[in-house]
């Protein structure tokens, strides 16, 4: 009977040493988390990285998309272009209620986010800044624009932006 407990022991061991270690490497290749509280179908991924360095300028060819959403005024800085197949570099500023959002989701395509990814933005530098790199459909929908999501204790709003 020793032997067994002994043995099963041993196992239950390797096993959960496989599965931690799973874990780590797992973990350590992925850079997306997922917001566990809001799959719909489509795809998710958080963007908390910081991206200097990766090939885009913050300064050259940059677009402001604006406006009230719920109940924030909301500025992005869309970074280069939004081209089918490729990554928009935002940059977030929110303004209004003083208690920060439970998150902002953004998406290029369409209000229903069919067919698109959302991205969840991280934090940026300050209070109300946000920084995301949302992931563009290779088949953009006729009349897609972009679109942010606020989620904040009274629920979700969200609000799209024509395309520049």
């Amino acid at each position: 009977m020793k032997k067994a407990i002994i043995y099963m022991a041993i196992i239950l061991t390797a096993f959960l040493f496989n599965v931690n270690n799973a874990h780590i490497i797992y973990s350590a290749e992925e850079e997306q988390h997922h917001d566990d509280a809001d799959h719909e179908g489509e795809g998710h991924h958080d963007d908390d990285a910081d991206h200097e360095g990766e090939g885009h300028d913050h300064d050259a060819d940059d677009k402001t998309y604006g406006g009230k959403v719920g109940n924030y005024e909301v500025s992005i800085k869309l970074h280069g272009e939004i081209s089918a197949g490729g990554k928009a570099h935002l940059d977030i500023a929110l303004s209004g209620p003083a208690k920060a959002p439970k998150a902002l989701r953004l998406w290029v395509g369409n209000k229903s986010a069919k067919g698109s990814m959302k991205a969840r933005a991280g934090k940026g530098h300050s209070p109300g800044e946000y920084h995301v790199e949302v992931e563009v459909p290779e088949k953009m929908p006729e009349n897609s624009k972009l679109w942010i999501q606020i989620q904040d204790s009274s629920g979700r709003t969200k609000g799209g932006f024509d395309l520049k």
